[in-house]
C-alpha cells in the first residue's frame, strides 16, 4: 500500500510539472495564456546591473541559459513553487513560479527561435531583464484568476506588490515584488483564496535561494539582495 501511494504521488507530480511546462510554452508561442494585462500600475522598469543581486546573470550565464532554451522543454519545474496546504483538493491552482531574470531569458529566447526561427543575441535579452522586481505567476484552473485573491506573506506582514497582473481572462495572475521590500533570506508565502468560500484556499511556498543560477548555489548567501 505505502508503495502504490508513493508511485501515485509520483506520478500525480510528474504530471503537473509536464502540464505546467507545456502551459508556459503555449503561452510564449501562441499568447493563449498569457495575453495582454488586463489590469496594469505600471510599467516594470528594465534595469540588470546590480551584480551583487541573488538573481544577477553574467553574459556567459545569458548566453548559456540561451542555448538551453532552444534545446529544451522542461526547465519551469526548477521555479515552481512547493505547495504548503491546499483544502480545494486540487481544483483551484494549477501551479505557482516565480520568474527570476534565467527564467526571463529562457522564456525570450524560445519565443524568438519558436517565432522566428533564430537564436537571439545574449545583449538583447539582457535589455528584457530586471534586478528591481520579482515576479510570482499563479496559474489557475478554469480561469478563476478573478474570483480569488493573492496575497504575499513574509515574516507575517504582507508584501505590498508593486503591480499585478490578471491575464489570460482569468487564467493567470502575476504579482510583481519590489526586490527593496523582499527579505531574500527568509522564505515567503503565497495565500491565494476564495473569495466566496473562506475555507477554500491555497497556500505555497517561495525559498528565494533555491531559485539561484546553478553558478551561485554553493550555500553561501551574498551580503546584498
Amino acid at each position: 500500500m505505502y508503495m502504490f501511494k508513493k508511485m501515485l504521488y509520483s506520478m500525480v507530480s510528474m504530471t503537473i510539472i509536464i502540464i505546467a511546462g507545456i502551459l508556459v510554452y503555449l503561452s510564449q508561442v501562441t499568447g493563449l495564456t498569457f495575453a495582454l494585462p488586463e489590469e496594469s500600475l505600471g510599467s516594470i522598469p528594465n534595469t540588470f546591473e546590480n551584480e551583487n543581486y541573488v538573481y544577477y546573470l553574467t553574459d556567459d550565464q545569458i548566453n548559456d541559459a540561451i542555448k538551453k532554451a532552444v534545446s529544451s522543454t522542461d526547465l519551469l519545474e526548477n521555479f515552481l513553487l512547493e505547495t504548503i496546504e491546499d483544502t480545494t483538493d486540487g481544483s483551484q491552482v494549477a501551479f505557482a513560479y516565480v520568474e527570476t531574470p534565467y527564467l526571463t531569458v529562457i522564456n525570450e529566447a524560445r519565443k524568438s527561435f519558436d517565432l522566428e526561427g533564430r537564436r537571439p543575441a545574449g545583449e538583447e535579452i539582457r535589455r528584457k531583464l530586471t534586478d528591481s522586481f520579482l515576479p510570482v505567476h499563479i496559474r489557475f484552473y478554469q480561469n478563476k484568476g478573478f474570483v480569488h485573491d493573492v496575497k504575499i506573506i513574509q515574516q507575517d506582514e504582507e508584501i505590498i506588490p508593486f503591480k499585478t497582473e490578471t491575464n489570460g481572462s482569468g487564467a493567470v495572475e502575476t504579482i510583481y515584488l519590489h526586490i527593496m521590500d523582499v527579505d531574500m533570506t527568509e522564505p515567503a508565502y503565497v495565500y491565494v483564496m476564495d473569495r466566496v468560500n473562506e475555507e477554500a484556499y491555497h497556500i505555497s511556498k517561495i525559498d528565494f535561494y533555491n531559485y539561484q543560477p546553478e553558478e551561485k548555489q554553493t550555500g553561501n548567501k551574498p551580503a546584498l539582495q
